[in-house]
């Protein structure tokens, strides 16, 4: 698109119509009417404005495949989400100065939209007065408590837990447990905070990246299933009507976005991504998200490349027709020359791929559940930021990242959207443990999130443990360090999946430098008392003890004769023995006997993710690869997927 030309042509019409306007003044004004030349001066001035606007265009890195009302349309909602977001962090800013009472007036807030609901009436909450008379009047809860009500918010029934019916009942994972549904009022609003506040950080933190610059965001579209009452029952991140508006900037076709098995929408938005050299951000869920993509375009670039040269989808992947014949019309005969350009990249190999491929990328926005970011900086995202946006689950969300240059992601409270109170972690096993408010917590300590939301949950036990790491002005900053679900917990030891994590990660670094973790998965040896497979005898007959299941790059495969598992048993051993006290105690007394560990064959992972997603509420946007075995099914399929030496 030639907007050098459009620009031209729009001044010229409005040039055109200006000194119609003034002949028609000089010349016949009194048999003018007012409201003609208003007319006219005002059609003369919107096309000065347009003209203006793709002069503007002309001189940004716009994506060569966006026309002109593309463009357009891109260049209204990213300037007004600028102006927009800078508002809005000025406003959150004043907010996290009076942390107390911002959080006391917004549970007033919530208080006063649920004053008609079931549940207020039930629990004779609606005259709470502050935080503190909550406290008095209403114990801690967990899922369980609700579900009677979200129950009969499912068949239809209204007001239970929020007001009216709610928009959508969110499927959690259940990646850790069963599956819950969470009522969501207003979706806008519960999804826009963070990325609202993202475009006034973006605009402090990368002054490289350009407004215009087409994005990239890789995503696979959710089932979605109705309730007894008819309400939308899926996960949160389902596109909701009306998204098409807010994917104008991505250079994958919106029909992309509508893929549900994630092999083939990831391949055709990585596809439609590689054919634009221009991409400033790229976006994913999260960061496990990233790497599966690094893996397939390092898998399949012969294919990808092969598409893109010659327009023409791979039959490999499974395409409903209009899906494929309309992919097909937007890739538009092909590009051979983007191809061959980028063929040179990938056979120069992948380390720092993403920089090669898309010289103007700024940074990735991605969620780190699992610790990875590091890994990919290292090898396919050198020298490229991974921004973790934000902190947040289907029952609310909980904070949201100001430095996207930090080494470990600390969240800000985001405490005008939950009311929060935490739990000491040295009480979380209580039945009914004291709380402290946001104004109440100290650095450095660790403590269990609870938060009362707009879904219609109060006092909610949300599982997640933080530590509190600093303030960002008298407000809060927090850092994710473990779900409860996730603690090792044999004999009473409570080892946290962080500092397993370390410990594996540490041991395999120290003992053998050159070797690339992938995965790793753990299991407590209990787990396999009703397990009938070939190679459990020994396992079985060592007592309490874990077994790890590690995989290792592809690059580290030719190390794996080197590499000694017992060597690693043993140091994994050490390592948690210096960093947990309740795990040398038990050590000590020889509760816990010396670990196990496996390597498995190259995407045993993946195939562990197939498995829970099928057989749990997860979808795959939803997934976070399992640090911990919980079922005798992930056990087993990881056995049977381990390299026999």
């Amino acid at each position: 698109m030639n907007y050098v030309l459009l620009s031209s042509a729009f001044l010229a019409v409005s040039a055109v119509i200006t000194s119609y306007i003034f002949f028609a003044m000089d010349h016949d004004f009194a048999s003018s009417s007012i409201f003609k030349i208003a007319f006219v001066g005002f059609a003369a001035g919107v096309s000065c404005t347009l003209g203006l606007v793709f002069l503007f265009i002309s001189t940004q890195p716009v994506s060569r495949h966006f026309d002109a009302k593309r463009a357009f349309i891109h260049f209204l909602l990213e300037y007004g989400l600028r102006l927009y977001g800078k508002r809005h962090k000025a406003r959150f800013d004043v907010s996290c100065e009076r942390p107390r009472e911002t959080q006391e007036i917004l549970l007033q807030t919530f208080l006063k939209g649920a004053r008609e609901t079931t549940y207020v009436r039930e629990n004779n909450i609606s005259e709470v007065c502050d935080l503190a008379d909550l406290k008095r009047k209403h114990k801690l809860t967990d899922y369980e408590h609700y579900k009677t009500y979200v129950d009969r918010t499912a068949k239809g029934e209204r007001n239970v837990l929020v007001s009216g019916v709610p928009e959508r009942l969110v499927l959690t994972s259940g990646t850790t447990g069963t599956g819950k549904l969470i009522p969501i009022k207003d979706l806008q609003t519960r999804s826009g905070e963070p990325f609202i506040l993202m475009n006034a950080i973006v605009d402090e933190c990368f002054p490289a990246l350009r407004r215009m610059q087409p994005k990239l965001f890789l995503f696979c579209l959710p089932s979605l299933s109705k309730s007894e009452g008819g309400i939308d029952v899926t996960s949160l991140s389902y596109l909701p009507k009306g998204a098409e508006f807010g994917f104008v900037g991505y250079v994958p076709p919106f029909i992309s976005y509508l893929i549900n098995t994630s092999f083939e929408a990831f391949y055709v938005q990585m596809l439609f991504g590689i054919r634009d050299k221009e991409i400033g951000l790229l976006m994913c869920i999260f960061t496990t998200h990233l790497l599966e993509v690094m893996h397939l375009m390092e898998n399949k670039w012969p294919q990808l490349l092969e598409d893109l040269s010659t327009g023409r989808l791979s039959q490999d992947l499974k395409l409903a027709p209009e899906v494929r014949d309309a992919l097909t019309k937007e890739l538009k005969g092909g590009d051979p020359e983007r191809a061959a350009e980028l063929e040179k990249e990938f056979k120069k190999g992948f380390d720092g791929i993403l920089s090669r491929i898309w010289p103007r990328l700024s940074f990735i926005i991605a969620a780190d559940i699992i610790n990875i970011k590091d890994q990919l900086a290292r090898t396919y995202c050198k020298g490229i930021p991974i921004y973790v946006l934000s902190f947040n689950g289907s029952e609310g969300l909980y904070g949201v990242n100001l430095d996207p240059f930090s080494t470990s992601a600390e969240f800000v409270a985001l405490i005008n959207c939950c009311v929060f109170e935490f739990i000491p972690e040295e009480n979380i096993s209580e039945s009914n443990p004291d709380t402290v408010f946001i104004d109440e917590v100290e650095v450095g300590k660790k403590y269990e999130m609870v938060i009362t939301g707009e879904s219609g949950l109060y006092r909610y036990r949300v599982g997640d443990v933080v530590e509190i790491t600093g303030y960002y002005h008298k407000t809060p900053k927090m850092k994710f360090i473990y779900r409860i679900g996730t603690l090792l917990n044999m004999v009473g030891e409570k080892v946290s999946s962080d500092v397993v994590r370390n410990a594996v990660r540490d041991a395999v670094s120290m003992n053998y430098p050159d070797v690339r973790l992938v995965y790793q998965a753990v299991a407590e040896s209990n787990i396999t008392m009703e397990l009938s497979l070939d190679g459990l005898s020994e396992i079985k007959s060592k007592g309490s003890h874990y077994i790890f299941f590690l995989e290792l790059e592809e690059t580290s495969r030719d190390l794996l004769s080197e590499f000694n598992t017992t060597v690693i048993a043993e140091s994994i051993d050490n390592n948690l023995y210096s960093r947990h006290r309740f795990y040398q105690n038990f050590k000590d007394t020889k509760q816990i006997h010396p670990s196990t560990v496996y390597i498995v064959h190259p995407g045993a992972f993946y195939k562990l993710r197939d498995y829970v997603i099928a057989n749990s509420t997860a979808t795959a946007n939803q997934f976070k690869m399992l640090e911990k075995l919980r079922t005798e099914g992930t056990f087993e399929l990881m056995f049977k997927n381990r390299i026999i030496e």
